[in-house]
């Protein structure tokens, strides 16, 4: 069984050694519920940004703690005369220097239990997306630490797995929708650029709404904002549906002016009183201020499919999780659904068990979407042979506490 800390110290890669590094550079291994990884960079390059990542040796392995295989040789590599098997190289991130050369790196790694030769390794980037190793543990190429995983004993403690396991799987989960969702809609591979824009063109008017019709947390982020406001303008949907009125009815609207053709958006909330907050604060911007329903009379209507939904229902949780099958219904087979507070405790299991229960292709917004609140959002590809029986088959397994009032959306 391995006893940790494991310490290791860093030493001049096998493929550039000609890197400054400092005697105090090491790395560090723990296991206090979770493998936990450290490096320490001394006497490095100042203000540099290295990539840190990892070897595993002798499994193939294309996952490792939520951290995603960039490579894999089955066949026994030769580096330095030294031979490694069934190679498999992970990037875990990046690290930058101060103006000494010193920089640090942690990250946490869910790991299955069972035994793993590692090897870590810093880099700099090289033209084509390669690495160039300037840094390693051990002392060549191959010469890995061997590290044994023990099972549970005990389940991990609910603030284990709050403060250090979820987060860890969120962003690794992040990370892989992004690449899938740029790959399905390969027109959002300009998102992460627009969005910078949009959130400084919406700032001023988010700012008004939040100090006098709400406040910053019952309204949608900025984030989540300026990534509708993205989707939009790339998607081009012709019917928009604002489940929840708000600011987000805002961010439509003033797409509603500048797209053409013209699409139509209609906004839904449950309260009368919010319907007409929403309803004054659109006419103060010149905005249109058509088409602004109650929840009951929407559904009455039978108003048809939408190209962009966005549910981000107003009223207390319990009547956010009641609708949501309903919903889910609303979009055109191959459009888009977009839920908010997709990280609350209750509402996001439950909505991400219903999702995949109706076999709906779902993508992760929280690189895109995660505000100072730890809010983010969901995005959901429809398809039309969903029925109204498969998703009200599926209800929350404890019913949501009762509470006050949530987004104003």
């Amino acid at each position: 069984m391995t006893e940790y800390p494991v310490v290791r110290p860093l030493s001049r890669g096998w493929i550039i050694s000609s890197e400054p590094l400092g005697p105090e550079s090491k790395l560090t291994l723990n296991f206090p519920g979770c493998l936990r990884l450290r490096v320490k960079l001394t006497g490095a390059r100042p203000d540099t940004k290295y990539i840190i990542g990892l070897n595993a040796y002798g499994a193939d392995l294309p996952v490792l703690g939520g951290a995603r295989r960039l490579a894999f040789d089955p066949v026994p590599s030769l580096v330095g005369g030294l031979r490694g098997a069934a190679v498999s190289q992970y990037r875990l991130g990046t690290l930058r220097t101060g103006a000494i050369g010193k920089g640090r790196f942690k990250r946490w790694l869910p790991v299955e239990p069972g035994t793993y030769e590692l090897q870590a390794w810093v880099a700099t980037a090289a033209a084509g997306g390669l690495y160039q190793i300037c840094y390693q543990s051990g002392q060549r190429f191959g010469d890995a630490e061997r590290i044994t995983v023990p099972p549970y004993a005990v389940r991990p403690s609910p603030r284990l797995v709050q403060r250090v396991i979820r987060p860890v799987v969120e962003a690794a989960r992040a990370r892989a929708d992004l690449w899938r969702l740029t790959r399905r809609f390969p027109e959002l591979r300009r998102f992460r650029g627009l969005a910078a824009s949009c959130r400084e063109t919406l700032r001023p008017c988010r700012d008004e709404y939040v100090s006098t019709i709400s406040t910053d947390v019952m309204a949608i982020s900025l984030e989540l904002g300026a990534s509708l406001l993205v989707l939009c303008e790339l998607l081009k949907p012709q019917r928009i549906l604002d489940l929840g009125s708000g600011f987000s009815s805002v961010v439509f609207r003033r797409y509603m002016l500048d797209a053409r053709p013209e699409p139509a958006v209609c906004t839904v909330d449950d309260s009368p009183d919010w319907l007409e907050k929403t309803r004054g604060f659109l006419a103060s911007h010149s905005l249109p201020t058509s088409d602004l329903v109650t929840w009951d009379s929407f559904l009455q209507q039978g108003r048809g499919s939408f190209d962009l939904v966005l549910y981000d229902l107003f009223g207390p949780m319990q009547l956010r999780i009641a609708a949501l099958p309903r919903a889910l219904q609303l979009a055109r087979a191959g459009r888009i659904i977009v839920l908010d507070d997709i990280d609350r405790e209750i509402y996001g299991p439950y909505a991400r068990r219903l999702v995949k229960q109706s076999r709906m292709p779902s993508y992760s917004l929280r690189l895109l979407t995660r505000d100072s609140f730890g809010r983010y959002a969901l995005l959901i590809e429809a398809r039309q042979e969903v029925s109204a029986s498969t998703l009200l088959s599926s209800g929350p397994e404890r019913p949501a506490p009762a509470g006050p009032e949530d987004d104003d959306g």
